[in-house]
């Protein structure tokens, strides 16, 4: 973790997330690197710096550690790790088992199942303004990576309405992303072992 390079800068490249979702962002991009880190021994090309929730990281006779959030964790932590981030970063999920067009179109065919996630960027407002859109497929696991959606500027967040302006985000947010969303099905978008 000696690497100058910014643990954050190809989190943040362009398009940059925007700054609302920043500090979750940064909490699960250093919970992502402290398991890749504990399973494998590696870091993100380019990403070996240290950032504000991963502190340190090492190895010694009982093998590599990391301090994340000022716990010193081993690859057993990783499953604990992954839940404590999915409880920080997600508040509330929605499922939807089709969608129906209004007004219904001739010969419309059943579009994908799709699965709403509202992150949880501000822990102290009442409204989940970033939401995460996942398409499922017919075994309930996402299909590609999920949209980063907000609410159009005059929307009424209070109603049950569709958050509709996609977010554009760099690759490696977008990742990050699909990492989060991969984290209600059992962590499979884990860090390859």
């Amino acid at each position: 973790m000696n690497d100058p390079t910014n643990g954050y800068e190809l989190l943040l490249q362009h398009p940059e997330p925007p700054p609302e979702t920043v500090p979750l962002l940064k909490r699960a991009w250093d919970a992502y690197r402290t398991e890749d880190w504990l399973l494998n021994g590696t870091w993100p090309e380019g990403c070996g710096a240290p950032g504000e929730h991963l502190t340190a990281a090492g190895t010694d006779g009982a093998g590599r550690w990391t301090v994340h959030d000022g716990e010193r964790l081993r690859a057993r932590d990783c499953e604990w790790l992954r839940h404590i981030i999915e409880v920080q970063a997600i508040r509330r999920t929605w499922w939807r088992t089709h969608w129906q067009s209004w007004p219904a179109r001739a010969g419309q065919t059943r579009e994908p199942r799709e699965l709403r996630i509202a992150l949880d960027c501000d822990p102290e407002s009442p409204v989940q303004v970033f939401q995460l859109y996942v398409a499922l497929a017919d075994d309930e696991k996402p299909i590609g990576p999920p949209e980063l959606r907000t609410f159009d500027p005059d929307a009424d967040t209070e109603m049950p309405t569709e958050a509709a302006v996609v977010i554009e985000t760099n690759p490696v947010a977008a990742y990050l992303l699909e990492w989060l969303a991969w984290l209600l099905f059992d962590g499979r978008r884990s860090a390859p072992r």
